[in-house]
């Protein structure tokens, strides 16, 4: 939404348009936002449409979980250091062990991803160079900021309202602070306890909140096929997006401008419709019922948009396969007996070897409980595929997933006899 094709449109728009129309999209859109911190039915009003109707969640959170939300909203840099230094597990003196160790992991995965853009035959010899300098460059923000920002002209009082409007106002005067600075590289855009992460092609930086570096995505205690598996996976992910059909218009400094040569383009482009195609065509029929949703909305088997999906998919394929590098080199650095040759899952048939449970972490990331109506408009609208083709799309791309898992090569589901592979 920010990009100059997004802008371009707009600045058409803007004098195209009424001023009274204009207004009335302001004013809607002000009132929308404003109607779940005045009154409780106005609340549940804006609830039954933008929860209930559009994402089938039946129930608005309670009222103890909305304040929570708020506060921590407004609030972050206070609540995120409380969560970190109370952590069950040992508080900041563990959060830092855990930072260190996935810095660690980081820079296992990068290395392995210099050797995948080496190998990138479809890359010429100076966009390869190009590429290797632009990840070597890539900035990584572990856990939380060096700095935390502070909330100046802050008034809290008995009024929810007038409290949430003093944060908007708090954090309008940041954002217009910073413009004519300098680009702030260390500034995060992410809670430090959220469970996510992220990719700024404008800033070449990727940021890994403390709050997905905690189970079932990393432990200290997990072995590390898990742990590269799981995290691993996401770190290779957010790391790929740089070199996705979006991020890879974006140079080493972040700056929007063609750093590929023509010839490197055009294979790239020849190599991604392999996974626009394949996304487009993969069979995610049991996601969906039969029935209409609670509010009448038909939930009849949609298909994913490999177009609109595309730079995830291509992040997720190569982000995984990147992971599973990383360990490999990891593990062949380790002093014999370090790492198992199998580890007990009970699952049937008996123990998975190292690379087995690599994969079964990863897939552990995309378990989600999503209702059907969430699940349409995410078709229509997500530039994310559904859990279920996150996890079976990379693993179908994976000659190392046939091998661990037993797969009969262009028989199982999984295991097709087209496979894409572009990072």
């Amino acid at each position: 939404m920010g990009g100059p094709t997004y802008w371009g449109h707009v600045v058409n728009i803007m004098p195209n348009t009424p001023l009274s129309t204009l207004k009335a999209y302001v004013a809607f859109h002000f009132v929308r936002q404003a109607m779940p911190f005045l009154t409780t039915s106005a609340g549940d009003l804006n609830h039954a449409f933008y929860g209930q109707a559009l994402s089938g969640q039946a129930l608005r959170p309670p009222l103890w979980k909305r304040c929570a939300s708020s506060t921590l909203k407004a609030l972050w840099a206070i609540g995120d250091r409380m969560w970190m230094e109370d952590h069950e597990d040992g508080g900041m003196a563990h959060m830092n062990e855990v930072k260190a160790a996935v810095e660690s992991m980081t820079e296992n995965i990068r290395q392995a991803l210099a050797e995948r853009l080496e190998a990138a035959d479809f890359l010429d010899e100076s966009t390869t160079a190009a590429a290797k300098m632009k990840l070597a460059q890539m900035k990584v923000m572990v856990g939380w900021p060096d700095q935390w920002p502070s909330y100046p002209g802050l008034a809290v009082g008995e009024n929810f309202f007038a409290n949430v409007l003093s944060s908007n106002r708090v954090e309008a005067a940041r954002e217009f602070g910073r413009m004519g600075q300098e680009v702030d590289k260390d500034r995060w855009e992410m809670n430090a306890c959220e469970v996510n992460a992220y990719y700024s092609p404008m800033r070449n930086t990727i940021a890994l909140p403390a709050g997905i570096l905690q189970k079932p995505f990393f432990s200290l205690s997990y072995p590390m096929a898990m742990n590269f598996g799981a995290i691993g996976s996401v770190i290779g992910h957010e790391m790929i997006h740089g070199f996705d059909h979006s991020g890879s218009k974006y140079d080493t400094d972040g700056k929007l401008q063609d750093w590929w040569s023509s010839e490197s383009t055009a294979s790239f482009q020849e190599e991604i419709s392999c996974v626009s195609d394949q996304y487009s065509n993969l069979d995610i029929s049991e996601l969906f019922t039969t029935q209409k949703g609670k509010n009448g909305f038909a939930t009849a088997p949609l298909s994913i948009n490999g177009q609109l999906t595309l730079a995830d998919n291509l992040a997720d394929i190569g982000g995984v396969l990147t992971a599973l590098d990383a360990y490999q080199a990891w593990k062949a650095n380790q002093a014999a007996g370090v790492v198992p040759s199998s580890f007990p899952m009970g699952m049937e048939g008996g123990d998975l070897t190292d690379v087995g449970v690599f994969w079964v972490a990863f897939g552990q990331n995309w378990c989600v409980i999503q209702t059907q109506e969430a699940l349409a408009v995410q078709l229509h609208t997500d530039p994310h595929s559904p859990g279920l083709a996150r996890a079976e799309g990379p693993v179908s791309n994976s000659p190392a997933f046939t091998e661990a898992m037993g797969c009969d090569a262009g028989v199982d589901g999984m295991s097709p006899e087209v496979q894409c592979k572009v990072w």
